[in-house]
């Protein structure tokens, strides 16, 4: 496998070489300092792309036309701190964003999953399906919004029920969902901030990605609510069920489990 890695110091990628032999694995690894000096025109075949994000004009466009020339490659991202916002525009673009400085044991792993979930893929009934799907639903924007800010332990909540303020229908989902009988304290709250607290960071997020995520728009009202309803009623079983550290893992598996349904 060759792995292409764009814009990074030479030193991180002599340290990626090096734990390539560490774990005897044979991928060859070229240097592009600069996409934009020797760009995508006579090079081979390029299984793995790993790059920054430059902010030189002419150095995304290198990049774009790598992507271009070499479609089948797994794309990893490398993002500065304070790139965050990057992330959600590279959504379509990227399989794996990780953080700066390139870390070649993060850089392994991340190639590693991508191709070994290609392989659990590799089925021509599973291609002819997917070649048949017209349109995928949206990437959760708001929900990737909302965990980025959690990120921060001392984020005030006033900033999460701004950022929640901006999706009427999520506001409405809080609200029904903070005044139900299982979260209800006996007192109505009609305010998205209160009901934010009293539902807890958690169970806000489910919430975000359930009514992002598990729409369709063949699907009536009712049948969207239910699936959502059903999704959430799963998420936290699954969380109780494998408690610990893989807890939300589970509960956000348990969340996206019907999600093909909506292909």
């Amino acid at each position: 496998m060759l792995i292409l890695i764009c814009g990074e110091e030479p030193a991180r990628v002599d340290e990626l070489r090096r734990t390539l032999a560490d774990f005897d694995l044979d991928w060859q690894v070229e240097h592009l300092p600069d996409p934009a000096v020797g760009g995508p025109t006579g090079r081979g075949q390029v299984d793995a792309l790993v790059s920054s994000v430059p902010r030189d004009g002419a150095a995304r466009a290198a990049l774009a036309e790598l992507r271009e020339a070499h479609p089948g490659a797994v794309r990893i991202v490398l993002l500065e701190p304070g790139q965050d916002s990057d992330a959600l525009q590279l959504l379509d673009r990227a399989h794996r964003v990780l953080r700066r400085p390139m870390d070649p044991l993060e850089v392994v792993d991340a190639l590693e999953s991508v191709l070994e979930l290609r392989e659990v893929l590799d089925s021509p009934e599973l291609k002819q399906a997917i070649g048949n799907i017209e349109s995928l639903p949206a990437p959760p924007r708001l929900y990737l919004e909302l965990v980025r800010v959690m990120r921060d332990p001392d984020v005030p909540m006033a900033t999460i029920a701004e950022l929640l303020g901006r999706d009427p229908a999520v506001v409405a989902r809080v609200l029904r969902l903070c005044n139900s009988a299982y979260f209800s304290a006996g007192r109505e709250v009609t305010d998205i901030r209160a009901a934010a607290t009293r539902l807890g960071l958690q169970t806000l997020r489910q919430v975000v990605l359930a009514s992002e995520a598990l729409v369709h728009d063949e699907m009536d009202e009712d049948e969207r609510e239910a699936m959502q309803a059903r999704a959430l009623r799963v998420s936290q079983l699954a969380g109780r069920l494998l408690a610990g550290p893989s807890a939300e893992l589970a509960t956000t598996a348990g969340l996206l489990a019907e999600v093909g349904r909506l292909l």
